[in-house]
């Protein structure tokens, strides 16, 4: 919170709650919602490699509708013409790009849009190189199964890897 307002995001209204029971209160409310949602962490296999003896089938598959009802009810909150972002940590397809693509197929989905996210506006050097040469990346690596999403390798960015998208509410 403190880094979010040196940076001049302004005011910030955070909860700490279960994101897997909605609550109406907040239907609604927000301008931008972030559903960093529990996952096998599996892009974070270099600095963890214990988590490889630990992540099953079982593990993915007590995580979807986790994630799926934090992806659903964070969406609830969110005012129209904002934002909803959707990250995780790892690069399994399950729990990125086809949550995501579950999600804008589902009732609540149907009202957001996905607003192209390119790694070239982020992180830029003097070159106009993103930070982690991402843009050197096949476009089917960085845009794997659903364009517009973001999908950050360890072996390319040498971090962590992650999955992002971003969403608009359009009604």
């Amino acid at each position: 919170i403190e880094m979010m307002e040196r940076l001049g995001f302004g005011e910030i209204e955070r909860h700490c709650l279960d994101a897997t029971v909605h609550r109406d209160v907040f239907d609604d409310l927000f301008d931008l919602v972030l559903c960093d949602v529990p996952c096998t962490g599996l892009g974070l296999l270099q600095r963890r490699p214990e988590i490889r003896s630990r992540v099953t089938s079982k593990t993915v598959e007590r995580l979807l509708p986790i994630q799926r009802a934090i992806l659903a009810n964070g969406s609830k909150a969110v005012v129209s013409g904002g934002l909803l972002m959707y990250s995780t940590c790892t690069i399994n397809p399950e729990e990125n790009e086809e949550q995501v693509k579950a999600f804008l197929d589902s009732d609540e989905g149907v009202a957001f849009e996905l607003v192209h996210l390119d790694m070239g506006s982020v992180g830029n050097d003097s070159e106009n190189h993103s930070a982690c040469g991402v843009q050197q990346m096949p476009e089917s690596l960085l845009h794997a199964r659903l364009p517009g999403t973001l999908l950050l390798l360890p072996h390319v960015c040498h971090s962590d890897g992650f999955f992002i998208a971003l969403m608009r509410r359009t009604r």
